[in-house]
Parts: C-alpha cells; structure tokens; sequence
C-alpha cells in the first residue's frame, strides 16, 4: 500500500491521475479521500486479455497467413487456441500453440479456401488469472489473380521481336 500526502486542491486531480496510470497497468484502485489518498493497488479480473492479429490481412487462396497476438500474462507462458470458421460457419481449424515467456505467440495457417474466414483466439485461464478472448476477426481470402491478357501479349511480343532477330541476323550473315 502506498500512501500521498497531498494538499486539498490537488488531491482529486492526482487520484484521477494515479487512477489512470493504475488503469494503464491493469490494476483496479480503491482508496478512500481523506486527509491523504490511500492506493491499494490489486490485480482486476479484467487484466487479462489477447489480442489477435492476421498477415497478410487479404490472403489469397494456396498461399499461407500467420496469425499471431499477445496474450497479457502475469507469469509464464499459456496456450492458445485459435479457432477460424469456414463460409458457411463451421469450424475449419481448432488448434492450440504456446506462448512465448513474453505472452507472445504465433500460428501459420495454411490451406486456405476462398470466401470469408472469422478468427478468433482464447486463452482458458490458470490458477493466477481469468479466461481471456480476443477479438473476432473476419479474414477474406480471395482467388489468385487471372493473368491480364496483356501481360500475355507482351510476353508474346517480346518472343517474337527475339526470334526475328535472330532469322534476320542469320539472313544477314548469309548474305555476306
């Protein structure tokens, strides 16, 4: 417990400053308002939580993405499963994959069909802290892109602009 000794005037705005920056770390405040502001400072059952992330955000079908995130821990590692359910909302993947000591983890996610994927990832929680879920994410995977046929013409062009080069340099030679 720490205490603050602070004049009348300042004493609500340093409680909602110290407030803030408790808020910031995760911990719930209680104090009462008198002649000094007490803080007892305790982990909230809100601390934890995960965040989710997926790279590339727009992938394309038969490539891969990595999902990854962080799961607020207050020691150790955890495990986290992460679900993503198909187009028509069945489950497609349900996988677990441990944490860093850093609360950091990451997932390749392959296989990919086209249309509209939702991803989410959940820690079950431990002796020290609550259950955490992360966000849901909704991934489109979209087709690989068709060739432009111009792309093919110039292609084709070159070729041919090579391939009369050469008939006309034998001609030349011939020639000679």
């Amino acid at each position: 417990m720490a205490t603050f000794k602070v004049k009348y005037a300042t004493r609500n705005k340093l409680a909602r400053a110290l407030q803030m920056e408790i808020k910031k770390l995760g911990l719930v405040a209680d104090w009462a308002m008198y002649d000094s502001v007490r803080i007892s400072a305790m982990q909230s059952d809100n601390f934890n939580n995960i965040t989710i992330t997926v790279n590339p955000s727009n992938p394309t079908v038969l490539s891969s993405a990595t999902i990854a995130g962080k799961v607020t821990l207050s020691h150790g590692t955890a495990t986290v499963r992460i679900l993503i359910r198909g187009v028509n909302g069945s489950i497609i993947l349900n996988a677990t994959v441990e944490t860093d000591v850093n609360g950091y983890y990451e997932y390749v996610w392959q296989s990919l069909d086209v249309g509209t994927h939702r991803i989410r990832a959940s820690w079950e929680g431990d002796d020290y802290a609550q259950p955490a879920e992360s966000q849901t994410l909704a991934v489109e995977v979209k087709a690989k892109p068709e060739t432009p046929l111009w792309q093919y013409a110039a292609v084709g062009a070159a070729i041919a602009i090579v391939v009369l080069a050469v008939v006309f340099s034998k001609r030349r030679k011939r020639r000679r």
